[in-house]
């Protein structure tokens, strides 16, 4: 009797640890199969909000591109985001931009545009636990930084586009870059460093070329100042065939020189600040004539019977020239009507220094200054450039400028 009690027991306590199991088992495997929808779940929300930050850094970029341009910042951030597939009002999507950003480290700063971009997602297992949505929401900050470029050739098929000739050098601290996809677009007979050369089409002379970076077969960049406005031209000539000539000495006045500024011989101008209108003519400066001035801009054009004329310094002239630093032409120094298209080229070749840009974008440069030291930066933009001089040096320091450099590269910063 006690050996059949003990029997009943023991099947009871194995039936009961046997349910026990049976009972544990369907709870792990509940709780596994809830950690697997919530992992899938999870899985997808993460995936969403990749594409959705995809979709916000295109627009913050494009509205900072359209900040430096003077366009719509709105308009542009939203086409951004909507290729992204994500549109303001659309399918519960909310696209906000803010100019300047409203938090973060560049609030209030109207240089920066921030990108914020929101939308339900759908859940699939989650709804067991009452979840049938949840928020995702991306951000974004980007603004413009100075161009790691400051030679732009642009010719687009020009073999030689940029030359350097035999046993003449360029050290630059800055990038340069060749839009030519000619097999020979860089020709360099001589030394070229800089940090970074991009070529579209291929180079020669390659073992004089000392970059950290050089790339050969790259897309063109096209002209990095093409949202610059020119300035205005009036219809009146404030000076007409302004010559100097002999030793004689004037001071200059912004306004309309139809029929440009010629100089020769010993004599010296001093320019006031502002921005001179070369309408025909040019600027010619040579036979060691001194032409001196800040805050000055060309902008070399033509107009009625006023034919277009290179800007010409020679060898031996002595030119010390200085760009705006703040206002719309910051930072120009010659600004070439993008009209123009002529085969002569300008002739860079005076002594003293140009700070500024150099801006020819339709025509060729021939650069053989002898620049100063104590020049902070120049920036080359030409059609075709052609350097013939045993060493000339570029720097790049932008801080005299209220906005850096006017050649910007947009980047993301939050």
């Amino acid at each position: 009797m006690r050996h059949f009690c003990a029997c009943v027991v023991s099947r009871q306590w194995q039936g009961w640890e046997s349910g026990q199991v049976l009972l544990l088992t369907t709870i792990t495997m509940v709780v596994l199969i809830g950690f697997a929808a919530l992992a899938s779940d999870v899985s997808l929300l993460w995936s969403e909000r990749r594409h959705m930050q995809t979709a916000a850094d295109a627009a913050a970029i494009a509205g900072a591109i359209a900040l430096r341009n003077g366009e719509s910042i709105a308009s542009a951030a939203d086409n951004a985001a909507a290729l992204n597939h994500f549109s303001n009002g659309l399918e519960r999507a909310t696209v906000t931009v803010n100019n300047p950003p409203v938090r973060g480290l560049y609030a209030g700063n109207a240089d920066y545009v921030e990108v914020i971009v929101a939308q339900p997602e759908q859940t699939y297992f989650l709804r067991l636990l009452g979840y049938d949505s949840m928020n995702v929401s991306t951000r974004a900050v980007s603004g413009a930084m100075n161009g790691r470029f400051c030679v732009y050739v642009l010719n687009p098929t020009a073999p030689n586009a940029l030359n350097i000739d035999g046993g003449d050098s360029l050290n630059s601290n800055c990038g340069v870059m060749v839009d030519s996809n000619s097999s020979a677009a860089l020709t360099n007979g001589g030394t070229l460093d800089a940090p970074s050369v991009g070529v579209v089409g291929g180079y020669r002379g390659g073992a004089g070329i000392h970059a950290g970076t050089l790339k050969s077969g790259i897309a063109p960049m096209g002209d990095p100042l093409a949202y610059l406005q020119p300035p205005a031209v009036g219809s009146n000539c404030d000076y007409t065939n302004y010559a100097m000539h002999g030793t004689s000495t004037a001071t200059l006045y912004p306004g309309v020189y139809c029929g440009g500024i010629f100089m020769n011989d010993s004599s010296s101008a001093i320019l006031n600040p502002g921005t001179y209108v070369l309408q025909g003519g040019g600027l010619t400066v040579h036979d060691f004539a001194t032409l001196q001035g800040s805050d000055v801009t060309f902008y070399n054009t033509q107009g009625g019977h006023y034919r277009y004329r290179p800007i010409a310094l020679q060898d031996q002239v002595t030119v010390v020239l200085s760009a705006p630093t703040s206002g719309p032409l910051a930072g120009m120094l010659f600004f070439q009507d993008r009209s123009i298209s002529s085969p002569r080229p300008n002739l860079i070749g005076s002594k003293g220094g140009l700070t500024g840009v150099l801006y020819f974008p339709t025509t060729p440069l021939r650069f053989s200054a002898h620049q100063s030291q104590s020049v902070a930066y120049t920036i080359m933009v030409a059609d075709t450039l052609s350097l013939d001089i045993p060493g000339v040096t570029i720097s790049s320091d932008y801080s005299s400028l209220a906005n850096g450099s006017p050649i910007k590269s947009t980047g993301l910063y939050e």
